[in-house]
C-alpha cells in the first residue's frame, strides 16, 4: 500500500481554476490524491487499492469505537453480571 496525500494544487476536488473555467488538475489527474513522496499522480489501480484499504481500516475503527461506546453506556450490571434495580423483591 502506498502512502498518499492530498494534492495541494487540486485540493478543491481535483480541479484547477482557469480564467473562465475549471479543468482537471494536471498534478493529480483530477483525483485530489498524489503519491506522498514525489507528489505525482498515482495510477488508478494503485489509488483504488490504497483508498479501499484506508476505508476498510476506518470502518473497522468506527465499529470498534461504536462497540466501546455502547459497552460503556449500557453497563447497568451489578456484581456477577446481574441487573438488579432494587425495586423488585
Amino acid at each position: 500500500m502506498k502512502l498518499i496525500s492530498r494534492c495541494v494544487i487540486g485540493h478543491r476536488g481535483g480541479v484547477t481554476k482557469g480564467v473562465i473555467y475549471e479543468r482537471a488538475c494536471d498534478a493529480c489527474a483530477g483525483t485530489s490524491w498524489v503519491d506522498y513522496t514525489p507528489g505525482q499522480a498515482l495510477p488508478v489501480e494503485d489509488l483504488v487499492f490504497t483508498l479501499s484499504h484506508r476505508l476498510l481500516h476506518l470502518e473497522q475503527l468506527l465499529a470498534t469505537l461504536q462497540w466501546m461506546q455502547h459497552d460503556e453506556s449500557s453497563n447497568r450490571r451489578g456484581p456477577h453480571g446481574t441487573h438488579r434495580t432494587g425495586d423488585s423483591p
